[in-house]
C-alpha cells in the first residue's frame, strides 16, 4: 500500500521561491538590455520632442514597471518594508527608460532612410562639470528654443574652457543633421566613447554669424 508523505513547509517555500528568483534574473537581464542603448547611443535631438510622445513613453514604462511588481509581488511583500520600497523601483525606472526610448524612436523615425546632409556649426559652451569616474561634461544650448545638450569632453578640453568668467567666448564645433519634419540632431560621441577634444574648440567672437547656432 502506497503512503503519501506530506510535503514540508520548508520545501513548499523553496519551491515557491524558484519562480520569483527566475523572474528576478530575467528582469535583471532585460533591464541590462534596455539600458545598453543609453550608453551606446551618442546622438542628441536639438529640438524639443512633442510632449505627447514623452507622456506616452513614460506611461508605457510605468505600466511595464507595475507589471513587474505584479509578477514579483508575492516574494517582495513577504520581505516587509524593504519589499514595499523595492516595489517603487520598477515603475520609476520604467518612466526613465520609457521617456528615453520614446526620444530614440522619435529620432529614428525622423532620420531612418533619409540622406540628411551633415553641416558643421558652432555653438557656445554654457557650462561644464566633473562627473563620476573622472568623466568631464560640457553643456551647450544650440539656439533659443533648443534643448540643453550634454556632451562628453576630454580633460584637455575641460581645462581650456571657462564659460563662467568668459561667457560666450568658447564654442564647440558640432555636426548637425536635419531630417523629416524639420527635426535636427547633433552627432555626438556615445558616453562609452572618447569625448570631444580641443580640435573642436573655437573662439565664438571670431566666427561668422552663419557658422554659429
Amino acid at each position: 500500500m502506497l503512503s503519501v508523505q506530506p510535503q514540508s513547509a520548508e520545501g513548499t517555500a523553496k519551491e515557491s521561491e524558484k519562480p520569483s528568483r527566475r523572474f528576478a534574473v530575467i528582469s535583471i537581464l532585460a533591464a541590462a538590455a534596455l539600458f545598453a542603448p543609453i550608453f551606446l547611443h551618442g546622438n542628441e535631438l536639438i529640438d524639443h520632442m512633442p510632449s505627447i510622445y514623452t507622456v506616452l513613453g513614460a506611461a508605457i514604462g510605468f505600466g511595464v514597471g507595475v507589471f513587474i511588481d505584479y509578477k514579483a509581488a508575492a516574494g517582495l511583500l513577504s520581505r516587509g518594508a524593504r519589499g514595499y520600497v523595492a516595489m517603487t523601483v520598477p515603475p520609476l525606472f520604467g518612466i526613465l527608460i520609457g521617456t528615453h526610448y520614446s526620444r530614440l524612436i522619435y529620432e529614428e523615425a525622423a532620420f531612418i532612410s533619409t540622406k540628411a546632409e551633415i553641416r558643421q556649426m558652432a555653438t557656445p559652451v554654457t557650462s561644464f562639470r566633473h562627473g563620476r569616474y573622472g568623466i568631464t561634461w560640457g553643456y551647450v544650448i544650440p539656439g533659443d528654443d533648443a534643448r540643453k545638450l550634454q556632451i562628453k569632453i576630454t580633460g584637455d578640453l575641460y581645462d581650456r574652457l571657462d564659460p563662467y568668467r568668459h561667457p560666450g567666448r568658447d564654442c564647440l564645433l558640432m555636426h548637425i543633421q536635419t531630417g523629416r519634419w524639420g527635426v535636427r540632431r547633433a552627432i555626438l560621441p556615445a558616453p562609452i566613447n572618447h569625448g570631444v577634444d580641443v580640435d573642436d574648440l573655437r573662439r565664438c567672437d571670431i566666427l561668422p554669424s552663419e557658422a554659429r547656432l
